[in-house]
């Protein structure tokens, strides 16, 4: 076999464990984000405003803990086990397994003592809301539970198996909360259902995950031989450490601000725009959570130039798959709230705008954090994500008091746009990696002129946009998309590995559509 043909195997390789690993995580992805949302309509609903506030500060406060406890230690296994699995040093594979979690459980078992011992001064001191106080005494449990979840999904990624993370992570944790909560609140118990059910599934997501990753790749065995490697994990991870600890401080540190500044109303109000804005990057961390993996190994077998070629056909896809979701979330927010959580919510949509906008660009840019990790530049993320976050709570900071939600929806924008743009140009110009090229322009334009012509229409007719009209605008906007990629001739050979590799796992016929990409294809 000649070089080229060598590289070009290599290349078609490592798209297609990406388009396999991406289309099991998206439909795990869309199924976990659709049952987290139908969870927060619910409780939403069931609760008010108010309360569905309370629960959802609960919620950042307990998750922010438990990111501490992880210490980072789920990209360094990440990195690891497909680096030394494609070296076949298993041990090493086992030793980065074991060091993570006898790092992470003790730390995590310390930061729910925390949590018990401050939960008073929390929620009285910082947030002036003794209604918190019970939401973090039952939540506390969660930060053992999630840091055991985070950890096991990591040991699947490593090993290629993102069906395992749909079944445990975004299947079985969802399911068990959204059911206990419906079986307890009509029961009678009010709040307390909320507050009973989320440490509940995570105890059944963790314990499930550990008997998957158990099976998959034994870790724990007296004659197992393992290589415990400390040093090389905590080198590579101290910077993540900080990294992930800012990253969910900027997730959530809007929610912690309302909660500072504003009522529990409004923290409310902000959570029903928040998780529906968070669908439009599910694109790319269904593309992203297998990128890691395939990324290190084509780096251990010093295939950068090939790693280059994958990031660029893995990014023109996620701009194509995520544009649609977008600019119909940007479009009709108002409507979209009101049908999802009622009139009381209506003020979510601006904000819905502002965070879909941010979450967008953060998408559209590729994996970039992803990419620098996989360089072992961990060390850049975090200068990078500190820039932002200082950026973040300096806007948090000037821009909530005056204007609110919205102004916590543009803060949290900013930092998003801030950090990926800084990461964009730190790999172009270190590796001469970008997401960027002509076809991007081409699948622009395929999704705004079907989506100005939908808007067109509904202002002529002054149409009052219910959920039968979006349905079938919705329909009309996707099959015009799908002809003007066609006629704009904006794909390529590489989409057809990647298409070839979704309709093995998803099991659907997709010839038709190979036509059209072959015909379209330059």
């Amino acid at each position: 076999m000649t070089q080229a043909k060598q590289k070009f195997s290599v290349k078609e390789q490592a798209l297609k464990t990406v388009a396999r690993g991406a289309s099991i995580f998206f439909f795990g992805i869309l199924l976990g984000r659709f049952l987290g949302y139908l969870i927060r309509m619910i409780i939403a609903r069931s609760l008010g405003p108010a309360s569905y506030g309370i629960i959802s500060l609960g919620i950042s406060v307990v998750e922010i803990a438990a990111v501490l406890a992880l210490l980072g230690l789920p990209t360094a296994i990440n990195r690891y086990v497909p680096f030394y699995r494609s070296r076949k040093q298993y041990d090493v594979v086992r030793g980065t397994i074991r060091s993570s979690i006898l790092i992470s459980v003790p730390t995590g078992l310390l930061m729910m003592a925390l949590l018990l011992i401050l939960n008073r001064q929390i929620s009285i001191n910082l947030y002036n809301k003794p209604q918190l106080i019970p939401v973090l005494q039952f939540f506390a449990i969660i930060v053992p539970l999630y840091s055991l979840m985070m950890l096991n999904s990591a040991i699947f990624t490593g090993f290629k198996r993102m069906d395992l993370i749909v079944y445990s992570q975004q299947m079985l944790r969802y399911l068990a909360i959204l059911i206990l909560f419906i079986v307890l609140y009509f029961s009678g118990l009010g709040i307390k259902a909320a507050i009973f059910a989320y440490p509940i599934g995570y105890f059944l997501t963790a314990l499930f995950g550990m008997i998957l990753a158990q099976r998959l790749f034994p870790i724990w065995g007296k004659s197992l031989p393992a290589k415990l490697n400390y040093r090389e994990i905590f080198s590579f991870s101290w910077p993540l450490i900080l990294v992930s600890m800012i990253w969910f401080i900027i997730d959530r540190v809007a929610t912690l601000m309302l909660g500072y500044f504003k009522s529990a109303d409004v923290v409310g109000i902000y959570n029903a725009a928040l998780p529906l804005a968070q669908f439009i990057p599910a694109i790319l961390q269904s593309f992203t959570t297998i990128f890691m993996p395939i990324a290190s190994s084509l780096i251990s077998s010093n295939d950068s130039k090939e790693l280059k070629k994958v990031y660029a056909t893995t990014s023109k896809w996620i701009l194509t798959l995520t544009l649609p979701l977008f600019l119909m979330i940007f479009a009709f927010s108002e409507q979209l709230i009101v049908i999802l959580f009622g009139t009381k919510f209506i003020a979510a949509a601006p904000v819905l705008r502002v965070l879909a906008l941010g979450f967008f660009f953060h998408a559209i840019v590729g994996p970039t954090t992803t990419t620098l990790n996989a360089f072992e530049k961990t060390k850049l993320t975090l200068l990078n994500t500190a820039v932002g976050f200082a950026v973040n709570i300096t806007l948090h900071l000037l821009l909530i008091p005056r204007f609110g939600i919205v102004g916590a929806g543009v803060a949290s924008a900013s930092a998003l746009i801030l950090i990926n743009l800084l990461a964009v140009v730190e790999i172009f110009v270190m590796y001469n990696i970008t997401p960027v090229s002509k076809n991007y322009l081409k699948v622009i334009a395929s999704a705004a002129i079907p989506l100005l012509l939908v808007l067109a229409v509904t202002k002529y007719l002054a149409i009052n946009v219910t959920l039968n009209w979006l349905i079938l605008f919705s329909v009309f906007f996707f099959v015009s998309y799908l002809l003007l990629l066609y006629l704009f001739r904006s794909m390529d050979k590489d989409d057809l590995v990647v298409l070839k590799e979704i309709q093995k796992k998803v099991g659907t016929n997709i010839r038709p559509l190979e036509y059209f990409i072959s015909r379209i294809k330059k």
